[in-house]
């Protein structure tokens, strides 16, 4: 079903007045749909950044490799822990750069029975004190990880669901796409976990090519 759905064919009127042909899984993709954003000034935009809402946390090149040399990856070999809801780490970026093509952070691990419970996870970027009470406002969050509790007669769940999370354009709004490392913090907020929860988390970038 979700293979017909993306190679579903859309029209598409261009301003001179051509028709465009496109399938679905290409409009992922503003590049590819020939709809590009103008590069103009805006009241509350400053060079890249939002100025509406001051930085969550130092973001000085210094201060983010600090941050970043500081800062553990997951452990693939043993269960990584949410510490009152709360876990931070890093992830290596792709060494090489792909045009017209979205990096990706994916998330996997958190299996049974946590995919048979309800939960919602607020992502940051670079912001390791996020906690339950941080604001989605701040800069730095950047998505949400989500799961509905399963109920009876439904499916069996997928206990190998990975959460995927768009990273290029944030980073660039940040002004922070020239560190070869990411810095994650999850913080669960829906109050579903424990104080201490061990998952095997796993996390990489990937590439998403159009």
């Amino acid at each position: 079903m979700i293979i017909l759905y993306v190679n579903c064919n859309f029209f598409l009127l261009r301003i001179c007045g051509n028709c465009v042909n496109m399938q679905l899984n290409k409009l992922c993709s503003l590049f590819v749909a020939r709809y590009n954003y103008a590069n103009a000034p805006n009241s509350w935009i400053h060079d890249g950044s939002d100025a509406a809402f001051k930085s969550c946390f130092p973001t000085s090149t210094s201060e983010i490799n600090k941050l970043i040399l500081n800062t553990h990856t997951l452990n693939t070999s043993t269960l990584n822990t949410f510490a009152n809801s709360t876990i931070t780490f890093r992830v290596q970026r792709p060494a090489k750069k792909q045009l017209h093509a979205e990096e990706v952070l994916v998330i996997g691990g958190l299996n049974p029975p946590l995919n048979e419970s309800h939960f919602l996870i607020n992502a940051f970027l670079y912001f390791p004190t996020a906690n339950v009470n941080t604001s989605i406002t701040c800069p730095q969050f950047f998505g949400k990880l989500g799961n509905s509790a399963v109920m009876f007669g439904d499916t069996v769940p997928n206990s190998k669901k990975e959460w995927r999370i768009a990273l290029t354009t944030k980073l660039q709004s940040l002004n922070l796409d020239h560190f070869s490392h990411v810095v994650v913090t999850l913080v669960e907020a829906s109050g579903s976990f424990p104080q201490y929860l061990q998952v095997p988390l796993t996390a990489k970038i990937v590439y998403f090519d159009y």
